[in-house]
């Protein structure tokens, strides 16, 4: 192994801690990856905000952002929030961060949604094994399998310039059609 890819999710100062940590003594042996800021994402200068931070990173040594996640719940994974105010990657909150990532030539990996069977209620025939059933979504106040692939759809065509992975081929390898 000559490189390996380190996907922190982190920010801020954790993220600049990892940096030095891992690229200070190593800078040819790791790659990292850095997160999405979401505090405040209700506050006005949310979009400027997050935009500025990947460019701390990027700073810091970030070569990528990942692995961002949207299973339904926003990409703060929190149902308390209002669904109408949760943040999905098409969120227009999001533009100058997806174009902050363009201009700095760095991807993406985005894990959206999860199998369908996830939204289906619980049976002999689920996905998953029983271990992984506390995963199970169904009846949960969240967006569907098709309204998670269409904001990723959404993205990807606001944002042509934007290198994203669609990692686990978008939980999408039972229609790979739509994939």
């Amino acid at each position: 192994i000559e490189t390996s890819i380190i996907l922190t999710v982190a920010t801020g100062e954790a993220f600049r801690e990892l940096a030095n940590l891992y690229l200070g003594r190593h800078p040819d042996r790791f790659q990292l990856w850095c997160g999405v800021d979401l505090t405040h994402v209700e506050e006005p200068d949310f979009p400027d905000r997050v935009a500025e931070e990947l460019e701390r990173c990027y700073e810091a040594g970030a070569r990528g952002i990942g692995e961002v996640t949207d299973k339904g719940e926003g990409l703060a994974r929190d149902r308390s929030v209002p669904r109408e105010q949760r943040l999905h990657l098409d969120d227009p909150r999001l533009d100058a961060f997806w174009s902050k990532a363009a201009e700095l030539n760095i991807p993406a990996n985005i894990h959206i949604a999860d199998h369908p069977s996830a939204w289906e209620p619980l049976d002999i025939f689920q996905e998953r094994t029983p271990d992984y059933q506390h995963f199970n979504l169904h009846g949960l106040d969240i967006l569907s399998h098709s309204e998670l692939i269409d904001s990723f759809s959404r993205a990807i065509a606001r944002h042509p310039e934007t290198t994203f992975i669609a990692c686990h081929l978008a939980n999408l390898g039972h229609d790979l059609g739509r994939l």
